[in-house]
């Protein structure tokens, strides 16, 4: 038998899906077990979501940022994500972090199966996705940190599918999940104005809305006080308080080449100049994309510009390039060119280890937003040529078909 024979191949995926699951198992529980004895370990990030989820049992949902603007990790989401933090104010600290890192895993999780509804079977393909998004070092630092990346990517997973299916609805809801973190959401939201998606746009609208108004009567002060830390952990950053050496955006990558971590003129100049560059190219092709542009791919280009266009996006966020990995493995036949698919691998690749060596020099992080923004570059031709390809075909199609009408009529 060959070794490129249709049996072996299925089953050599599923043989590296289980291996990789295991790895991640083993690693997990390795990692869990030393935090139960090493406590102070998991005193990061966590304690953040884990203060808020306490003092929000009080009542006085003001007191989670006003107590926590002098923290070294404030808590920096908006008032109506608050009861996410709810359940781990319930049980104590190490109980609170397991169950974080189950929120990860299951998101990561929930995230692989919308993409699977979009890719189908993929003869194992998916599997194997999925376990190697379990097991890639921004999947690896979320649980660490227990941080709220899993939802941005459970939000764009859920807006591929729902646009893939036609579920307006879905895809807005969705879509609604990133006003957790309202600075992404402002990346994103613009993009489906520019498709007129007006159903996802309503949808996403009333949802966010929802559950605005729903928070309000126990958050009315809370609001002027998230503003206030707000403005407060940005000023800090303004100062150089805020790590660039764990961000992934081209801005962190301009300030370590240039060597003004705190930020200068000149650096947020360059930073400007090619992010409108790239956010342009990102319009245009939301713009021109049509009901046969793949939805994986479209929305794996706003993840992409998630990540080199935002001003500051730490390591662990850089996981919602999981989607675009996800549309470059699983949907390699909706390529037209070759050489471009390699280019982006080739990217992609270079992200990989950009991320694992994070571990060992955290000053590797900046160069994934470089990477990002090549690749996103690389999509965004390559999508806006296949559209214009179709268009073209379908102007030509019906050109000689509307000459040839009234000829076909005479006789």
């Amino acid at each position: 038998m060959s070794r490129s024979s249709p049996t072996t191949t299925p089953r050599r995926r599923r043989i590296g899906h289980l291996a990789g699951l295991a790895v991640f198992l083993v690693l997990v529980v390795l990692w869990l077990l030393y935090t139960r004895d090493h406590p102070a370990t998991i005193n990061r990030r966590l304690v953040a979501f884990d203060n808020a989820g306490w003092r929000a049992l009080s009542g006085d949902w003001a007191s989670i940022y006003r107590r926590s603007a002098d923290e070294r990790w404030p808590y920096l989401y908006p008032p109506f994500a608050i009861p996410l933090a709810i359940p781990l104010g319930l049980v104590p600290y190490w109980w609170s972090y397991l169950l974080a890192v189950v929120m990860t895993v299951g998101g990561v999780a929930w995230a692989s199966r919308r993409i699977g509804e979009v890719t189908g079977p993929q003869e194992g393909r998916r599997a194997v996705f999925f376990t190697t998004l379990l097991c890639a070092p921004t999947t690896l630092q979320v649980i660490i940190t227990g941080q709220y990346s899993w939802l941005y990517l459970v939000s764009l997973s859920g807006l591929a599918a729902g646009l893939h299916r036609g579920d307006h609805r879905t895809a807005g809801r969705s879509l609604a999940l990133l006003a957790v973190k309202p600075n992404l959401a402002l990346l994103v939201g613009p993009l489906v104005l520019v498709r007129r998606q007006w159903k996802v746009v309503g949808a996403a609208a009333w949802a966010v809305t929802a559950v605005v108004l729903i928070t309000m009567p126990l958050s009315m002060s809370a609001w002027s006080e998230f503003t206030a830390a707000v403005r407060g952990v940005a000023e800090r950053q303004e100062q150089g308080d805020a790590p660039v050496n764990k961000q992934v955006t081209i801005l962190a990558f301009v300030r370590t080449v240039s060597g003004h971590a705190g930020g200068s003129p000149g650096t947020w100049l360059v930073w400007a100049a090619v992010a409108a560059v790239l956010a342009a190219l990102v319009v245009r092709t939301w713009h021109l994309a049509d009901g046969e542009t793949p939805s994986l791919r479209l929305v794996g280009l706003a993840a992409l510009g998630l990540v080199a266009l935002s001003p500051r996006l730490y390591f662990y966020d850089a996981l919602v390039v999981g989607l675009p990995a996800a549309a470059w493995y699983l949907q390699r036949e909706t390529y037209r060119s070759r050489w471009n698919r390699r280019l982006q691998g080739c990217c992609l690749a270079a992200t990989v280890v950009a991320t694992f060596m994070f571990f060992p020099a955290p000053g590797f992080a900046t160069v994934v937003g470089p990477l990002t923004g090549a690749w996103l570059a690389l999509e965004s031709v390559e999508l806006a040529a296949a559209a214009r390809a179709r268009r073209q075909a379908a102007d030509g199609a019906a050109g000689p078909a509307g000459e040839d009408a009234p000829f076909a009529l005479a006789s």
